[in-house]
């Protein structure tokens, strides 16, 4: 795609304002973006509280608050209105929506901004945007990062391995590691908040975790999270008995001085959040747990860091749904010695991943099989992919297999029929409506097929 007609020395807009994991997350896109044009003025257009996280990155020339509601209607057209009047006393030239949201494309078209990028998901979008990106949104192997780099596409900048970038804050932690005797790169963070309380890990199996890691191991144990988690780090607290190794500073640091915290640990220890990706940015080691069927590694898997991914693996058949369900049943299951091998494995040979994505993708799949021969079959289970039951019958009882299961990813033989083939797939379809990622389909007759298919599905992506 050839290069828009925009000045080497543009001045751009890019926005995203939503929650603090997909801002740390466009960082990559924005640093590319001023690879590609290193004499470009660009402003980011976020939300108050993420701004000192980005101030005084290299790559950003300023930022703007984002003052608009996360759902915008009818009766904030006049706060739309006022940030498009202030968006026009800039001048931008190319204005970039990493957001989804149709605010987006409203505001740069009202502010008068030539050069509208953003994605193709909806008849406004369509309409505001003067190039849109359109992608397979059903697509769950597509890390957001590369969500967020397919908008730099049509300013002609090809994808690349780019890591995220947040601004040193370190020197705000001074204080904090004197009071408590702490130093650089020898304790561990435990995370006890996110997003959605649904995505932590219970209180009994923190001070399961915790418990062996004081009998273990050495390092001090820094608690944070936000107010509404001050009671689960008291209960952990008293557990040891306020033991000195046990640090609480839960809801006594905010953002830039939880980021300087985990930029100067050994390993944080959190939810599927933003602060995963905080780790990511700062080149901390992390592990990140997932528990409900939303969440997906693929998605949102720590980018470009050593890190580690614990799955719970669970029967619970319910459409997924964690900001309203109560249940248990995803958070229940709790394997120690997964964490205990992630954290020494991490603590003392914290290396990347040489190929993340392969790695993303087997803790993010269940493997159903149809007409698949033993020899596979005995492949999958070596090699600890998850595999659910055997793919029979019906139209009507592989949908239900699939959807209780929640397979996304479907082997059926190269040699079966074309019914057995318009079987799975209209089940497959079916199934997606009580699921959350569509299902992969894959023709293989062997291992080296599979892993062939698989390999070429990641690179597909990889290249996009």
């Amino acid at each position: 795609m050839t290069s828009l007609p925009i000045t080497s020395a543009p001045k751009i807009c890019v926005a995203r304002g939503d929650m603090l994991g997909d801002v740390v997350v466009t960082t990559s896109a924005v640093n590319k973006l001023k690879s590609h044009y290193p004499n470009a003025q660009i402003y980011y257009l976020t939300r108050s509280h993420y701004h000192p996280l980005l101030e005084g990155l290299d790559s950003v020339s300023g930022v703007i608050e984002d003052t608009l509601p996360y759902h915008v209607a009818w009766s904030d057209r006049h706060e739309l209105y006022s940030l498009a009047d202030h968006l026009k006393q800039f001048k931008f030239d190319c204005f970039i929506g990493f957001w989804e949201a149709p605010q987006y494309a409203w505001l740069a078209k009202l502010a008068g901004i030539p050069v509208r990028i953003g994605h193709m998901t909806s008849l406004v979008n369509r309409l505001l945007y003067t190039h849109k990106v359109s992608l397979d949104y059903r697509d769950f192997t597509r890390h957001k990062v590369d969500y967020n780099e397919s908008l730099l596409t049509p300013l002609g900048i090809p994808q690349s391995d780019q890591g995220l970038c947040l601004n040193s804050t370190s020197y705000l932690l001074n204080p904090f590691l004197e009071e408590h005797n702490l130093k650089e790169k020898e304790y561990i963070v435990i995370n006890l908040d996110a997003g959605i309380l649904q995505r932590v890990l219970l209180t009994h199996h923190v001070i399961r975790l915790v418990k062996w890691m004081i009998e273990s191991r050495s390092e001090p144990i820094v608690l944070v999270g936000l107010e509404r988690t001050v009671s689960i780090a008291q209960e952990i607290e008293e557990s040891f008995n306020q033991s000195s190794r046990v640090i609480n500073v839960v809801n006594k640091l905010d953002l830039s001085q939880i980021t300087a915290c985990i930029d100067q640990a050994k390993l944080l220890i959190t939810a599927d959040t933003g602060l995963a990706h905080i780790a990511a940015s700062v080149q901390t080691p992390v592990i990140v747990h997932y528990f409900n069927r939303i969440q997906n590694p693929l998605h949102w898997g720590p980018w470009k860091v050593p890190h580690a991914i614990v799955k719970t693996i669970h029967g619970c058949i319910d459409v997924c749904r964690p900001q309203e369900c109560q249940k248990l049943d995803c958070r229940e299951p709790f394997e120690l010695h997964e964490y205990q091998e992630a954290i020494d494995r991490l603590t003392t040979q914290p290396e990347l991943l040489p190929n993340q994505r392969h790695y993303w993708f087997k803790k993010s799949v269940v493997v159903g099989l149809n007409h698949i021969n033993t020899d596979l079959t005995n492949h999958l289970n070596q090699d600890h992919w998850q595999v659910g039951p055997m793919l029979q019958g019906s139209i009507r009882d592989m949908k239900r297999i699939i959807s209780t299961q929640n397979m996304n990813l479907i082997l059926i033989s190269s040699s079966v029929s074309w019914w057995e083939r318009l079987k799975i797939m209209l089940a497959c379809h079916w199934a997606s409506n009580f699921m959350t990622f569509f299902p992969i389909v894959m023709k293989v007759s062997n291992a080296f097929d599979f892993e062939l298919a698989v390999a070429q599905k990641l690179d597909s992506v990889e290249n996009a």
